[in-house]
């Protein structure tokens, strides 16, 4: 696997593919991220009742689909067989990322409801709500579905189009299409998983494009024995979301077989990202969609970045350049 820094310039990760295009973790959303120029494209992996490995992110399907299959689908995916899940389709109405503010976004939330379907001062008021934690999650999800409903369908009409949700060995088989040096950033949402994984990313030859990686600490160590137990397949990359380097963090990563981690946008600078890089560690910023984050990307030596907004990367990149 190369370098991701080409030209002294961090690799721009495309977070569950390309959101502006398609629905969260689809093929869509993964093809035009690699259309886009991205050098890679972060995605999640779940296991199903029959121990189906699938790429999702969530663990019901409730927020991708907002009663458009039935009242208020709530499906958990550990509770569903493939061929269930298999079945549900993605709206790409009231789903795509299509505005961008002119600040950016500085809350990542934002990004993941279907807000297209609602005005941007209620969509700082449902965050508003959601972080106090005043409502649950689904409290509020069901309150923006019950308050846009006919907005939200009338969307899903227009567009029209439906995704289905892959399973990991479909994604690793379009993977394995990609240009050389394109690459997946497979993260782990559950437990009891890492092995199962990591043996299919090496049967389908796709383990010289994966960086398998978590953030919750113990499927990271679930990852790393797994790995010192067997043999780690050639190429496979690992690594850690760590959002924050302190103390307790460098500790881990002196214990463990690490490529790469994430820090959270704004949570370090130059310090710490050198401090990494001494120990031979790669540096991803998870997300910071900000114009002012991302200028400050090349300054801070960053290798890669997550972001959902793509598209408009590229036009401020472009932009930018031009100055």
């Amino acid at each position: 696997m190369a370098d991701f820094r080409k030209e002294g310039r961090p690799c721009p990760i495309a977070h569950r593919g390309c959101m502006e295009a398609g629905p969260e973790n689809s093929l869509t959303a993964f093809e035009e991220a690699a259309a886009l120029g991205a050098g890679g494209v972060e995605m999640d992996v779940r296991r199903t009742r029959d121990g189906k490995l699938v790429v999702f992110h969530d663990a019901d399907v409730r927020r991708l689909t907002m009663g458009w299959q039935g009242p208020y689908n709530s499906g958990k995916v550990k509770d569903m067989t493939w061929e269930k899940l298999s079945q549900v389709r993605l709206p790409f109405g009231g789903h795509l990322l299509k505005r961008f503010p002119e600040g950016g976004y500085s809350n990542e939330k934002q990004y993941y409801y279907p807000w297209a379907v609602a005005p941007e001062q209620e969509v700082l008021y449902q965050m508003e709500r959601f972080e106090s934690r005043a409502e649950n999650e689904e409290q509020v999800l069901s309150a923006v579905y019950r308050r846009y409903k006919e907005e939200y369908e009338r969307r899903c009409l227009e567009d029209g189009r439906l995704e289905r949700i892959l399973s990991l060995r479909e994604f690793f088989q379009w993977l394995r299409t990609q240009p050389e040096g394109f690459f997946a950033e497979v993260e782990l949402k559950e437990r009891g998983i890492a092995g199962a994984v990591i043996q299919m990313a090496e049967k389908c030859h796709a383990a010289d494009r994966c960086i398998v990686f978590s953030g919750m600490d113990e499927v990271v160590w679930e990852i790393q024995d797994w790995c010192r137990s067997h043999k780690k397949p050639e190429g496979l990359r690992l690594g850690a979301n760590i959002r924050f380097l302190k103390d307790e963090q460098k500790e881990m990563l002196d214990r463990g077989d690490f490529y790469e981690v994430g820090l959270n946008a704004g949570s370090f600078g130059r310090e710490e990202v050198e401090y990494l890089h001494q120990k031979g560690i790669q540096v991803f910023s998870n997300l910071g969609d900000t114009p002012d984050w991302w200028e400050s990307l090349d300054r801070l030596g960053v290798d890669g970045f997550k972001t959902n907004c793509l598209g408009q990367y590229r036009k401020w990149r472009q932009k930018w350049e031009r100055k």
